[in-house]
């Protein structure tokens, strides 16, 4: 047996994956998170626009920053960019020609998983495309929603809004190949929600 048949061995089918949590951030680095991070009154959406490498799909699997204006355009909320890689100038791009501002930390912060995940729980909501931040809120059990093409990796389905790993991440699917104007304002919509809900736990 090879290390790959584990699977097969071990998730014969959905019922075989606990979902549940599997990572703890470090209490220390979440309150230096909140701290850097401040407006308590606020509702903070961690962002990622980007997946993979041109050999692993980039392209299906990554989105225009532009194209999430109608996510971006909720006066209750502040967003950080959780993007690894280069991004600096298409961020200031991005501020300089709306309203919203997209809140950019040095790299050093999405480059150490340990300092990402103390990030990732201190905000309260994540967006993502297909990426590893979708993973580290999984394991935290951190709320992603989580924008998938028409062609999705393989741990993510062909079908359904939910993955078999972990509880906490929900999937908008594409519908037609390169199209993403429906899953946006699909989960516009649910970013509504969760505001709402916070908003009701502060009154």
């Amino acid at each position: 047996m090879t290390a790959g048949s584990l699977g097969y061995v071990y998730r014969e089918n959905s019922s075989n994956f606990p979902r549940v949590p599997y990572l703890c951030a470090d209490a220390t680095i979440v309150s230096r998170w909140k701290s850097r991070l401040g407006a308590p009154q606020k509702f903070k959406v961690g962002i990622s626009w980007r997946g993979g490498s041109k050999r692993m799909s980039r392209a299906r699997r990554s989105i225009d920053l532009d194209q999430l204006v109608p996510i971006f355009a909720k006066d209750s909320c502040s967003f950080v960019s959780l993007q690894y890689g280069n991004v600096s100038d298409e961020i200031k791009e991005f501020n300089t020609t709306h309203a919203k501002s997209i809140v950019e930390f040095p790299q050093e912060a999405v480059h150490d998983f340990e300092e990402l995940a103390g990030l990732i729980e201190a905000l309260d909501l994540v967006v993502s495309v297909q990426n590893t931040t979708v993973h580290i809120c999984g394991a935290l059990g951190k709320t992603c929603l989580t924008m998938v093409p028409c062609i999705p990796g393989w741990q993510y389905g062909v079908s359904g809004n939910g993955m078999a790993w972990y509880s906490s991440i929900e999937l908008f699917r594409q519908t037609r190949l390169g199209e993403w104007a429906e899953v946006i304002n699909n989960i516009s919509t649910r970013v509504e929600i969760e505001i709402a809900r916070k908003m009701g736990r502060l009154i």
